[in-house]
């Protein structure tokens, strides 16, 4: 059983996600008359459920009508999209745009025993010349290590400490309201001697400010000490057996030891940033407000980990909304989301007509977008699509109404033009078929005037037109039958 998924953006253009909305459900209509596709719409308990599974991969921010939730995805969900075999499996074209979405950053994990014995803190560094100095640890306000007791202020101690892997020493942990959480583990070392935000945070909490590397001599004379922060320059200092080292032979000696001890490994960050998939509303006192969860993320719990799925997704989320998804979808349930087909609905462009669209213009307005902005182009829906479109429904009612004088024809012709709007329908040309149902109508409509109206040819039109319009066709024939035998 196939599902079918709908990918839009968390502040779409409504026309945008007035296509996509109307390309997913021709899809679903179309799919379902084949008998092996079907929409899902996740309930608020699976919605819950995701939530807490991905415990310690969310972030929160407060705001004062409520909270909106942030995803983080893991490592190895981020590592699944650098995966060429995985990649290989997904059009060339998105896999483009989302490489371009993903920031690779060298470095290494450098992973702080907690002083408790109950665990560890990793950080990922990027320059660690001046290890020894380091004074603190910071983590996000949502970090595990964070002890889970929310605080107004936006930088404090957590009453825990790990050890300095090279040291011994112990370091205090703090809540830095500067650390990413997306970036890295969402912890970081404070080293103030040697980073200018971090010797900002060690003036604003009473951090101790200590050189690991020093440009030059340093001696009682006040000449000779140096100013902070040091940066990739000078020796190394204070540190016994790895004393006089540049910077780059202490980078070296620094991580040896530590990943023989099993205390650091190489590690290469892959940041693609955070997406909102809840909003929380404020509640009176201690209650829990609404929640609201992002389409994205009730689209991916409908899926329940389910194999072959159709995604209608906006294009210009193909490096955004549909890289989380697959995240998304990874950490959920375990495993990639390799999708049996990938429709993008184009950008398209309002225009005054799409702006004052009301009541019944809706309808056209919605077949307008669906058939437009086709082969990359955005649409700029003109008086002319509008009134062609509106065209199309006046005649599709009264081809409608006047059904029930339809008779067999003496002789069947025309299959394979009908045969030619589904092939359309299948490959996702809506403009196509659109174009070639519109002229198949023209003729049917013209014979409502002169008494003609060929039942079978008729059928068919209909049986195309539902899974175009997702209009109900008229009584006295049976849509999939139609649709199969095309």
């Amino acid at each position: 059983m196939k599902n079918i998924m709908l990918v839009t953006g968390a502040s779409g253009a409504p026309l945008d996600v007035m296509r996509a909305e109307a390309a997913v459900s021709l899809i679903a209509r179309m799919e379902a008359l084949d008998g092996d596709a079907e929409r899902s719409s996740a309930g608020d308990a699976q919605v819950l459920e995701a939530v807490a599974k991905l415990e310690g991969r969310l972030s929160y921010e407060r705001r004062p009508d409520g909270i909106t939730v942030r995803y983080i995805p893991s490592m190895e969900a981020k590592k699944q999209l650098t995966d060429d075999s995985l990649n290989g499996k997904w059009d060339g074209g998105i896999v483009k745009k989302q490489q371009k979405s993903i920031r690779m950053t060298p470095g290494a994990l450098f992973r702080f025993p907690l002083e408790n014995g109950e665990g560890t803190i990793g950080a990922f560094i990027t320059d660690w010349s001046p290890f020894p100095a380091a004074a603190a640890i910071a983590v996000h306000k949502d970090h595990p290590a964070a002890g889970g007791v929310k605080r107004e202020e936006a930088d404090y101690f957590t009453g825990s400490f790990v050890r300095h892997p090279l040291t011994g020493d112990l370091l205090p942990v703090f809540v830095a309201d500067w650390v990413k959480p997306e970036f890295g583990t969402g912890a970081v070392i404070i080293n103030p001697a040697h980073n200018q935000a971090d010797l900002d945070f060690a003036r604003k909490v009473g951090l101790p400010i200590r050189f690991g590397l020093v440009p030059g001599e340093v001696t009682a004379q006040p000449s000779t000490w140096p100013d902070a922060p040091v940066v990739k320059t000078g020796h190394t200092t204070k540190t016994g057996r790895f004393d006089n080292l540049t910077p780059e032979e202490a980078v070296k000696e620094y991580f040896e030891e530590l990943h023989a001890a099993g205390h650091a490994d190489r590690f290469t960050d892959i940041g693609v940033g955070s997406y909102p998939i809840l909003e929380e509303e404020a509640g009176a006192g201690s209650e829990r407000g609404a929640l609201h969860p992002s389409g994205l993320l009730k689209e991916i719990c409908g899926l329940d980990g389910a194999d072959g799925t159709v995604i209608v997704s906006q294009a210009a989320e193909a490096g955004n909304a549909l890289l989380f998804a697959r995240c998304l979808f990874y950490d959920l349930y375990g495993k990639a989301l390799v999708p049996e087909q990938v429709v993008l609905v184009q950008k398209v462009e309002g225009t005054k007509q799409s702006e004052e669209a009301d009541g019944a213009d809706k309808e056209a307005l919605c077949l307008a977008v669906l058939v437009q902005a086709q082969n990359g182009q955005p649409a700029v829906l003109k008086k002319q699509i509008m009134e062609q479109t509106e065209r199309f429904l006046k005649n599709h009612r009264e081809l409608k109404a006047a059904f029930g004088l339809a008779v067999p024809e003496e002789k069947e012709t025309g299959a394979g033009v009908y045969a030619k709007v589904k092939e359309a329908l299948r490959g996702a040309d809506y403009q196509k078929a659109f174009t070639g149902l519109y002229a198949l109508q023209k003729t049917l409509h013209q014979g409502i005037g002169k008494g003609i109206l060929p039942l079978q040819a008729v059928k068919r039109y209909f049986a195309l037109a539902y899974v175009l319009l997702g209009d109900e066709c008229p009584d006295g024939m049976t849509v999939s039958g139609e649709w199969k035998d095309l």
